[in-house]
């Protein structure tokens, strides 16, 4: 990459979202942080894995979004890209130039900055609401773009928030963490009669401190205080106070001060960009019937946001058969027995099948045997609840054997 000198043209597209709902401070904030870069035709603007540092505007040219050989979006003039993977710190995306581009590169400080001072210009850009704008105000539904931060933090995904007591060996938090598919763990007890926290990253610092696991206390590591958050506060609210205490999760209270659970900065903007990331994870987290239901709806509110945002059909139809094979696999997981999941093969046919499926209809599944197995007497019995709760997900559900 060629960056040009640094110095700020008044062309600047401050009319364009998110930038036109900043302040004129705001806006003077931008002219002394931005930068001119320049990317050949082919070049990588961004990798994926690697950590952005700037939140580019394209000043010319086209910049195209890929994820494996999925074309996931193309950027022109004005557009702005990657404020997701700016704030998330890790891109799970590529960017490429498909023409010779100019574009402004504005730091990761200065977002910062005007996310904590302007919630609207945060939910404009994490929601890629650029493309949006127009859309929805032709919809008269502007007021949607609002109430993104507006929304309840409770309303967003908050995951489990296993807690242990301060006497409990790293080696046993470990299990739990891996037992329960957590990233951290509440910690009670500690000497100041604080609430802390035990995450990934004091795990790495047990294993450099060199004593066995099972000798150091979580305790002796957790990290306080903890920041907080209520359940009823606005998750603009919440967006803010992570990046202002730069943490990346937030301990959710009801106002009771019960813990609720806990929301990590992913599933924060994850849920602000209509991304199909919270789903997969409800879905991957969900112990019961009941919790998977409610991913399943989450699936239909998906497609109207990305109706609504002008994305490829195919694509929606793409990214609604992953979901709902990742739907489909939990749920059979929870009315089979064990060792029938392990000797069978639960498949799809019809339209959800081919991947060409939109909105929840009538379909055919299958199920294949391993050779040699014996399948349990009531197999019949066991394929008619799964078709009765595919049903009360909203699937038609017609089961089949083989």
């Amino acid at each position: 990459m060629a960056a040009a000198p640094s110095f700020m043209p008044s062309a600047f597209p401050f009319n364009a979202s998110p930038f036109d709902c900043l302040t004129p401070d705001e806006q003077r904030l931008v002219r002394a942080s931005v930068d001119i870069a320049y990317f050949p035709e082919g070049a990588v603007v961004l990798d994926a894995g690697s950590a952005p540092t700037h939140l580019f505007v394209i000043i010319k040219g086209y910049v195209t979004q890929t994820e494996g050989e999925e074309v996931l979006a193309t950027y022109g003039p004005e557009d702005s890209f990657d404020g997701c993977g700016l704030m998330t710190g890790r891109l799970h995306s590529r960017f490429v130039a498909t023409e010779e581009v100019v574009a402004y590169q504005l730091a990761r400080e200065a977002v910062n900055e005007l996310i904590a001072c302007n919630t609207t210009f945060g939910a404009l850009l994490f929601s890629d609401l650029g493309q949006k704008l127009s859309a929805l105000a032709r919809r008269a539904g502007q007021h949607e773009l609002q109430s993104l931060t507006m929304a309840r933090v409770e309303q967003a995904f908050l995951r489990p928030a296993p807690v242990v007591d301060a006497d409990t060996d790293i080696l046993t938090v470990v299990r739990l963490l891996q037992a329960q598919r957590v990233k951290n763990v509440l910690v009670t007890g500690l000497a100041d009669g604080a609430l802390g926290i035990f995450t990934h990253t004091d795990l790495q610092r047990a294993i450099l401190d060199g004593r066995p696991l099972n000798q150091l206390t979580v305790g002796a590591l957790a990290s306080t205080p903890v920041v907080t958050v209520h359940a009823s506060d606005s998750l603009g609210d919440a967006m803010v106070l992570l990046l202002r205490k730069r943490v990346h999760r937030l301990v959710v209270l009801e106002d009771s001060g019960a813990v609720r659970g806990v929301l990590e900065a992913l599933d924060l903007f994850s849920f602000l960009a209509n991304h199909s990331h919270v789903i997969t994870v409800q879905i991957e987290h969900a112990q019961d019937l009941p919790a998977l239901a409610q991913a399943a709806a989450q699936i239909t509110r998906l497609l109207a946001a990305l109706q609504r945002g002008g994305t490829r059909i195919g694509l929606m139809a793409k990214l609604v058969q992953q979901l709902n094979a990742h739907l489909f696999e939990h749920a059979w997981s929870m009315v089979a027995p064990a060792d029938l999941v392990d000797n069978s093969c639960l498949f799809v046919m019809g339209s959800e099948g081919r991947g060409e499926q939109l909105l929840k209809t009538d379909q055919d599944n299958g199920l294949v045997l391993r050779d040699g197995y014996a399948a349990p007497p009531e197999l019949d019995a066991i394929c008619q609840r799964f078709s009765e709760v595919l049903a009360s997900f909203g699937y038609l559900s017609h089961p089949g054997r083989s």
